[in-house]
C-alpha cells in the first residue's frame, strides 16, 4: 500500500505541473511573493503571520528554478510547494484513516475521494500556502489521535510538535490541531507526567516559525501586526453577517466543492449516512472528525468569508472519511469502485476547469499590461471602483501602472467623482476600471459608455475561486456623456438602495440630472414606481431645466413611464450641460414614496426604449452583479423611433432553469408577429422592428411568452 500511496502522490504531481499558473492571481498570492524576496510584516508583506515556513520552502524553490532558467521562477515556485503539500496531504489522510482502524481499503478509497473533489484538484496547483498547511495538520491529526486512542505518549508528543510547527506553514492550521491537542493533554489515558513533555512540544513546534519570524521581521513590528490581524480576523468580520447569510455560506461550503449539485448531492448524503454510523457504531471516528474539523467549521461559518472557496478545503477530508463509512458497511468490496466512480465524476468537472484558469490571464495583471500596451492621448483620466482599486494595489506595487491623471474612487459613490469631473467642464475620454457586481455606470449616458474589454476567469471556474480578487474588471471608455445623473435615482437595486440609505431619494430631495445642450431636439424618458398603495393619493413630478419648471405629471399608485420631448430653448443656456431637477410632492404623510428606475434622453434622430406594462420591478443577485426584470404573459416595451426601422436587443437567463422545455418568445408589435425564438440557453436575441408596424403600434411592442412562464429578462436595447 505504501507503493501505491507513493505512485498516486506522483501522478497528482504530475498531473498538475503542466497547469501551474502564468501569473501571480490574486492578492493573497502577491504578498506571498513578495515575502520570497522580503518579508516586511509592519507594511503586511506578505500580511502579518505570513506563513514563515511555507515561504522559506518557497525561497528555496524559487532559487532552483531561477538555476534553471525559469522566468516564471517565483509564481511557479509558490505553486509547487503548494502541489507538493496536497500530494503529501493524501498519504497523511489515509495515515489517519488507519489510525481510526479503517481497513486499508476503506483508507486508500477516502485517499481517492478526497484527491479528486474538484476543489481539491482544482485548488492543488494555485500559489498559495493551502495545501502545505493541510498536509501537515492531517500528519498532526494523526499522530494526536494515536495518542488519544491508544495512550501513546511518544505520537502525542510528536504530533503537539507537528501541531505547533504547522502554523507556520497556515495560521488556520490550528483550528484543527489545537482542539484535539487540548483534549490529548486532559485525557485521563494519558500518563500524567508526559503532558508537560506534550505541552512542551507544542511551544516548541511554535518556536521554530515564531523565532526566524521574529529575527527577519523585528519583534515590535511582528507583534503588532499579528496584534491587527487578530483584530481584523475578530473585529472587523463580523459573526452575524454570515448568520444572515448561512443558506448562502452553506452552500458555498459544502456544495460549491464539487462544481455540481448533482456529485454534492451524491457525496454528501452518503457522507450524511457515514455520521449515522459514526455516532451509532465507530465513536472512535466520530470522536476525531468532531474535534479535528467541527471547531475550524464554526470558526469560518462565523469569521472567515465562507465565499472564499479554498477556505473550505480542511474540510474535504472529513466528508472523504465519513463517505466510505456506509460503502463499507454494505460491501467492503464495493468502496473502492465506489470511490473510484466519485473520483472519475470529480475529475470530469475538475480537469477542464483547472486547464481554462491556467490558460487565462490574471485580471489584474492583464489590466496593467494592457494600460501600458493601450494608445491614449494625454488627457486620458483613469477610474475605478473602489473595490477594484483594492484589488489592485498589490498588483500595482508589483507592477506599476502607467502615469496618469487618477481620480479617487469614493466608496460607494465613484460614479459622483466623474460628475464632479464634468461639472468642471472635463471633456476628454475616461477609462473607467469597474467591478462587474457594481451597477452604478448606469447613471450616465450609455450611448457614450463602451466596453472595451473583460477580465475575468472561465464561467466553470467560479465555483473554485470564490473570493478570489480581483476576480472580474470590466475596462469602459467613456466620452462626453450626453446625459449623466446625480443622486436621488434607483436605475439599479444597488444604486437605489444607496439612495434609500441615504435618504435622498425623489421623495426626500430633487433628482439630479445633467443633460448636454443641443441645437436640436431630443426626447427623454423617465418611469419608475409610486410605492404607495392603492389607496394612496397620487403624487406630482415636477420637472425643472435650470431651475425653471417644463413640465409636471400626476402619478398613480403602480409603475408609470413617460416620454416627453426636450426642446431646444428649453435646454439652452451657459455651460455644456443643463440641470434638471425632479421634485415630488403628495398629499400624504411622510416623504413621496417613488422611486425612479428608468431615464434616457437622446437626440431626436435616436431610439430610446422603456419597460412599459407588465414588467417586475428591477432585481440583482448580489454576488454576480447581474440585474433583470421578471416577465410574464405580455409584457410590453415602449419604443420611441425617429421614422425608421430599428433593431431591439433582448437578453435573458436560460429559462429552462426553471422549465424543463424552455420556453417560447413572441415579438409582436400590435398585431403583427415579427419573430418567434426558442429559448433553450442564456440568449441575446435581435429583432428588426420595421418603422410602420410600430407606428401603427403606437411605439409599442409585445414581448409574448405562453403557459404563465416566467423569464429573467436582463437587458433591453434599442437601435
Amino acid at each position: 500500500m505504501r507503493t501505491l500511496l507513493g505512485l498516486s502522490a506522483a501522478l497528482f504531481i504530475a498531473a498538475h505541473l503542466p497547469f501551474l499558473p502564468s501569473s501571480l492571481a490574486d492578492r493573497d498570492s502577491i504578498d506571498f511573493a513578495f515575502a520570497v524576496r522580503d518579508v516586511d510584516a509592519a507594511s503586511g508583506r506578505p500580511h502579518a503571520h505570513g506563513a514563515p515556513h511555507y515561504v522559506g520552502a518557497a525561497r528555496g524553490a524559487t532559487a532552483l528554478l531561477h538555476r534553471a532558467g525559469d522566468p516564471l521562477n517565483v509564481p511557479h515556485a509558490l505553486s509547487i510547494v503548494n502541489l507538493t503539500g496536497a500530494a503529501l496531504a493524501l498519504p497523511a489522510l489515509y495515515w489517519l484513516a488507519r489510525v481510526l482502524w479503517y481497513s486499508p481499503r476503506r483508507a486508500f478509497a477516502a485517499v481517492l475521494v478526497a484527491g479528486a473533489v474538484p476543489l481539491y484538484w482544482f485548488s492543488a496547483s494555485r500559489p498559495l500556502s493551502d495545501f502545505p498547511g493541510l498536509a501537515a495538520a492531517l500528519a498532526a491529526q494523526a499522530l494526536l489521535a494515536r495518542g488519544l486512542l491508544a495512550g501513546d505518549s511518544r505520537h502525542a508528543i510528536a504530533g503537539a510538535i507537528v501541531a505547533g510547527a504547522a502554523m507556520g506553514l497556515r495560521l488556520q492550521t490550528a483550528l484543527l490541531t489545537l482542539p484535539l491537542l487540548a483534549v490529548v493533554l486532559w485525557s485521563a489515558a494519558m500518563p500524567r507526567g508526559r503532558r508537560l513533555w506534550i505541552a512542551a512540544g507544542a511551544v516548541a513546534g511554535m518556536l521554530t516559525w515564531v523565532v526566524p519570524s521574529v529575527v527577519e521581521a523585528g519583534a515590535g513590528a511582528y507583534a503588532g501586526a499579528l496584534a491587527a490581524q487578530a483584530r481584523d480576523t475578530l473585529g472587523a468580520t463580523a459573526a452575524g453577517a454570515w448568520i444572515r447569510l448561512l443558506p448562502e455560506a452553506l452552500y458555498a461550503t459544502f456544495v460549491d466543492p464539487f462544481g455540481s449539485v448533482i456529485l454534492a448531492s451524491i457525496v454528501l448524503g452518503v457522507a450524511a449516512v457515514g455520521v449515522v454510523l459514526a455516532i451509532s457504531r465507530e465513536r472512535s471516528v466520530l470522536k476525531i472528525v468532531a474535534l479535528g474539523f467541527l471547531p475550524y467549521l464554526a470558526f469560518h461559518l462565523l469569521f472567515q468569508d465562507p465565499f472564499t472557496n479554498r477556505y473550505a478545503l480542511p474540510l474535504i477530508p472529513a466528508i472523504a472519511l465519513l463517505f466510505v463509512l456506509p460503502i463499507d458497511y454494505v460491501s467492503p468490496r464495493a468502496v473502492l469502485p465506489a470511490a473510484a466512480g466519485a473520483a472519475t465524476a470529480g475529475l470530469i468537472i475538475a480537469v477542464p476547469a483547472l486547464q481554462a484558469f491556467a490558460d487565462a490571464e490574471s485580471p489584474g495583471f492583464g489590466v496593467i499590461r494592457d494600460l501600458h500596451r493601450l494608445p491614449r492621448v494625454n488627457e486620458t483620466v483613469l477610474a475605478m471602483h473602489h473595490s477594484v482599486a483594492s484589488d489592485l494595489e498589490r498588483h500595482q506595487a508589483w507592477e506599476p501602472i502607467p502615469p496618469m491623471r487618477t481620480l479617487p474612487p469614493a466608496d460607494g459613490y465613484e460614479w459622483l467623482e466623474l460628475v464632479k469631473l464634468w461639472q468642471g467642464g472635463y471633456e476628454g475620454p475616461i477609462w473607467f476600471l469597474a467591478d462587474p457586481r457594481r451597477t452604478d455606470l448606469r447613471q450616465i449616458d450609455p450611448q457614450r459608455r463602451r466596453l472595451l474589454r473583460q477580465y475575468g476567469w472561465p464561467e466553470r471556474d467560479l465555483p473554485f475561486i470564490g473570493g478570489i480578487r480581483p476576480n472580474r474588471i470590466d475596462w469602459y471608455h467613456i466620452d462626453r456623456p450626453g446625459w449623466f445623473l446625480g443622486r436621488g435615482w434607483a436605475l439599479s437595486p444597488d444604486v437605489g438602495g444607496l439612495t434609500a440609505r441615504d435618504r435622498d431619494g425623489a421623495g426626500q430631495a430633487p433628482a439630479l440630472a445633467w443633460i448636454r445642450r443641443r441645437d436640436t431636439a431630443a426626447t427623454m424618458l423617465l418611469g419608475g414606481r409610486h410605492l404607495g398603495g392603492a389607496s394612496d393619493p397620487p403624487l406630482v413630478v415636477r420637472v425643472r431645466v435650470d431651475g425653471t419648471q417644463v413640465d409636471e405629471w400626476p402619478i398613480r399608485p403602480g409603475p408609470f413611464v413617460f416620454m416627453r420631448p426636450l426642446l431646444p430653448e428649453e435646454i439652452t443656456g451657459d455651460g455644456t450641460y443643463a440641470r434638471l431637477e425632479l421634485d415630488v410632492t403628495w398629499t400624504g404623510s411622510g416623504p413621496a414614496p417613488i422611486a425612479l428606475d428608468q431615464f434616457d434622453v437622446q437626440s431626436i434622430d435616436g431610439a430610446t426604449v422603456a419597460y412599459a406594462e407588465g414588467w417586475q420591478e428591477p432585481e440583482q443577485d448580489r454576488r454576480s452583479g447581474h440585474t433583470w426584470r421578471w416577465m410574464s404573459g405580455d409584457s410590453t416595451l415602449w419604443l420611441y423611433h425617429p421614422g425608421r426601422d430599428v433593431t431591439l436587443a433582448i437578453s435573458g437567463q436560460d429559462p429552462s432553469r426553471w422549465y424543463r422545455r424552455g420556453a417560447v418568445l413572441t415579438v409582436l408589435a400590435g398585431e403583427r408577429e415579427l419573430a418567434r425564438f426558442t429559448l433553450d440557453g442564456h440568449f441575446t436575441r435581435t429583432v428588426t422592428i420595421p418603422a410602420e408596424p410600430l407606428s401603427v403600434a403606437r411605439g409599442r411592442v409585445t414581448l409574448r411568452v405562453p403557459d404563465g412562464r416566467r423569464i429573467r429578462i436582463y437587458d433591453v436595447s434599442v437601435h
